[in-house]
């Protein structure tokens, strides 16, 4: 495929139909940079923001439109499996309403944000639904301004001292527009997810469930132990022990516990506390 015909099946995965081959390649990639932004660099020439905008036309053909953020509303796992808590696939758990806010100076470096490596891509000014982790991504990056401010020294008066003034701002400018509809009470994570789940007892897990949640805590059938030709019953308790050890997870009756611990992992991984 040549490098307009790339650039093309982009365009076309972003949803750009004002496009075709008959159009010449900056005009396809003008297209792009009015959906992702401008990458718009100081001491980049053209070539080199020709360049940019090329490297994330090969992310969206390479993961294509499942990473591409739209409005969703809630996607629900059903009722036999748990919810996909994994950046690979469909999220399943609580979601963000957000508009990304054109800011006119690189906005391209707000486009896609990775979570372990794998990408959300968002166009600018267009209302989506993104997974919680991505949000927290989003939240986190902070640009600083620093500026220096002169004062006399009240204590040596004639001499001036220089004062640092510090403000942060959102790298990356959104419009937060509430948690998604119907995602208000799913999970944030996989540990939020699993630590529920252990206060209640896993209520109605099948071996197939058991799987998953080994799956999702990267847990092999090595690790797991689990023996040739055993039977369902017998391998969601293996499994059950193996996830308990893995989390170190008391495994008690003891419901009290169960919520202190969740708490205490909770606040572990930065959460705050769950009421009883």
């Amino acid at each position: 495929m040549s490098a307009k015909q790339d650039l093309l099946k982009a365009a076309k995965t972003l949803g750009i139909d004002n496009v075709s081959n008959a159009d010449g390649m900056n005009v396809i990639r003008a297209a792009i940079n009015a959906k992702l932004g401008q990458p718009d660099l100081p001491n980049h020439d053209q070539e080199q923001q020709d360049e940019i905008t090329d490297s994330y036309a090969a992310v969206i053909n390479k993961h294509g439109e499942e990473a591409i953020a739209r409005t969703t509303g809630a996607v629900l796992a059903t009722r036999t499996n748990i919810p996909n808590l994994s950046p690979d696939g469909v999220w399943q758990g609580k979601r963000a309403r957000i508009r990304r806010v054109k800011t006119g100076h690189n906005d391209m470096g707000g486009a896609i944000f990775k979570w372990n490596g794998w990408p959300a891509i968002i166009p600018l000014d267009q209302e989506v639904d993104i997974a919680w982790p991505i949000f927290g991504i989003i939240q986190a990056c902070k640009g600083m301004r620093m500026e220096i401010a002169q004062e006399e020294d009240q204590r040596d008066k004639g001499r001036v001292q220089n004062i640092r003034n510090i403000s942060y701002y959102d790298k990356y400018p959104y419009q937060f527009l509430g948690v998604t509809p119907g995602t208000e009470d799913l999970p944030e994570s996989a540990w939020e997810y699993t630590l529920d789940q252990y206060v209640e007892g896993f209520p109605g897990y099948s071996v197939r469930m058991w799987r998953q949640l080994c799956v999702v805590w990267e847990l092999s059938d090595e690790q797991c132990k689990i023996m040739a030709g055993i039977d369902p019953v017998q391998e969601s308790k293996v499994r059950a022990n193996a996830i308990h050890y893995h989390l170190n997870l008391p495994q008690t009756e003891d419901v009290a516990l169960r919520k202190r611990v969740r708490n205490e992992k909770r606040q572990d991984i930065g959460m705050s506390t769950k009421a009883a």
